[in-house]
C-alpha cells in the first residue's frame, strides 16, 4: 500500500488465521503478504493441497532435498582458471571442458547461463560478455555455452560429498547431472522461481544446488516439471518480498511429493519435460547414457510447456478462474507475448490445454500423449 487511503480499502486487506499463516510458513511463522484478498485464498487453497517442500516442525521432507552452495566466487577466486591460462598450460577445449591427458577443468556455471529448460540459455563471448544463446545454436546438439571461468574436475567432486565430525565420506553426489536455481529472484521479472537440470559441472553461488538424496533421474525430472511451472512460480512470488530467492523461501514453497505423480501423471510430464530439457549431447547423455538429444524446435517447446502448465494448474487444484487469474498476474510474460505475437498466447495456449486435460479427467480417458499433435489450438485467442 501507498497512500494511507489504501487502509480503507476492502480488496487491499487481507486476514489469515494463525493455522493459514502456519501452513504456508511452517517453518518461520513469517506472515505472508499479499496483493489481494484473491493472491491469499488461492495461495492457501495451494497449501492446503501441496505440502511444502521441507517441513522442519513435522520432519517430512520427501524429495531427500538439501542445499548447497559450492564455490563462493569471491572466497574461491583462487581457484578460478581462464581459457587463456588453461590453453598456454596445453589443455585442449572438449565441448566446454579443458582436458590435458587425465587432467580435466569444467565450466564454472552462473546464474544467468540457466532459464527453465534450458541449461545452455546464455553463454559469454571472447571478450567476456554474456549474451543469449540463439535458436541455432540451441539446436546444435553439440553447442556447449562458454563460463567465464573453468574449476578444477578434482576440486568439483570434493565439493560433492558430505563428511562427519572425524573426516569420513557419509555421502557423495553419484549422478552426472545437478539441480540449481537463480538466486536472484524478483516478483516483478517476467518469471520469479527459475530452476534447471545441468550436466556435473562446477557452480558458483548465485545458482546454488537443490540435492535430491533420494531421487533417480526420472524423479529429478518431475521435481524440475513441477518447479518450472506457472503454478509453483506463482506460490513463489507470493513469498519473495526483496531480490533473493533464499533457502528459507524454497523450503517453504509447495511441490508436489514423489507419490502425488501416477503413473498417469508420469507418462504425461517425463516425455515432455525430457523433450524439453535433453537438448544437448551433454546432458541428454548424462540423463540417460546413450540417449540422442531431443532437438531444438521452439514453437514445439512453447507446445510442450503450455501442457506442463496446464496439468500442474490442475495438480495444485486452481480452477479455470484461478488459472486465467494466476496468468494475468504474470505481467511481464503477457507484455512480452503482446509485443511479440499480438495476442497473451501463453496464457491462451495454457488454459486451451487445461481444458484438454479437464475433459480427459472428467471423462475418464487417457491424458493426450506427447507424440500427438496438440488436441487444441490458439484459434481467436
Amino acid at each position: 500500500l501507498h497512500p494511507p487511503d489504501d487502509l480503507r480499502d476492502p480488496n487491499a486487506r487481507v486476514t489469515l488465521p494463525p493455522e493459514d499463516i502456519r501452513r504456508i510458513n511452517p517453518n518461520t511463522k513469517t506472515l505472508p503478504i499479499f496483493r489481494s484478498p484473491r493472491d491469499a485464498d488461492i495461495t492457501k487453497r495451494i497449501h492446503e493441497r501441496v505440502p511444502v517442500l521441507v517441513n522442519e516442525e513435522s520432519g517430512e521432507n520427501p524429495w531427500g532435498v538439501s542445499f548447497q552452495r559450492m564455490f563462493d566466487m569471491s572466497n574461491d577466486s583462487h581457484r578460478f582458471r581462464t581459457r587463456d591460462e588453461l590453453e598456454d598450460e596445453g589443455f585442449a577445449l572438449d565441448g566446454n571442458r579443458f582436458v590435458r591427458g587425465e587432467d580435466v577443468f569444467l565450466p564454472l556455471y552462473e546464474a544467468k547461463m540457466i532459464h527453465h529448460f534450458d541449461h545452455r540459455f546464455a553463454t559469454y563471448d571472447a571478450n567476456g560478455d554474456t549474451r543469449n544463446v540463439t535458436d541455432d545454436e540451441h539446436a546444435d546438439p553439440t553447442f556447449a555455452p562458454m563460463p567465464r571461468y573453468w574449476i578444477e574436475r578434482s576440486d568439483v567432486e570434493a565439493r560433492l560429498v558430505k563428511k562427519d565430525t572425524e573426516g569420513h565420506v557419509t555421502w557423495a553426489w553419484k549422478e552426472p547431472w545437478l539441480l540449481g536455481f537463480r538466486d536472484i529472484a524478483r516478483s516483478t521479472d517476467q518469471r520469479t522461481a527459475i530452476v534447471s537440470l545441468l550436466p556435473k559441472s562446477a557452480v558458483g553461488n548465485s545458482l546454488p544446488l537443490l540435492m535430491l538424496e533420494k531421487c533417480d533421474t526420472d524423479m529429478a525430472l518431475l521435481f524440475t516439471a513441477c518447479t518450472s511451472s506457472i503454478a509453483y512460480d506463482y506460490a513463489a512470488r507470493q513469498s519473495v518480498g526483496g531480490t533473493h530467492l533464499n533457502f528459507f523461501i524454497v523450503d517453504q514453497l509447495p511441490v508436489l511429493p514423489p507419490d502425488a505423480f501416477g503413473p498417469d501423471d508420469r507418462a504425461f510430464v517425463l516425455p515432455r519435460a525430457r523433450t524439453l530439457i535433453a537438448t544437448d549431447h551433454a546432458l541428454a547423455h548424462a540423463l540417460n547414457p546413450g540417449e540422442a538429444p531431443t532437438g531444438w524446435d521452439p514453437e514445439h517447446r512453447f507446445i510442450l510447456r503450455a501442457e506442463l502448465d496446464a496439468f500442474f494448474f490442475h495438480a495444485y487444484g486452481l480452477s479455470r478462474d484461478d488459472a486465467a487469474y494466476v496468468m494475468e498476474t504474470f505481467e511481464g510474460v503477457k507484455r512480452r507475448d503482446e509485443a511479440e505475437h499480438g495476442p497473451y498466447r501463453t496464457k491462451a495456449a495454457a488454459l486451451a490445454a487445461y481444458d484438454v486435460i479437464a475433459h480427459a479427467k472428467a471423462s475418464g480417458t487417457p491424458l493426450p500423449s506427447a507424440s500427438d499433435p496438440p488436441a487444441w489450438t490458439l484459434s481467436g485467442a
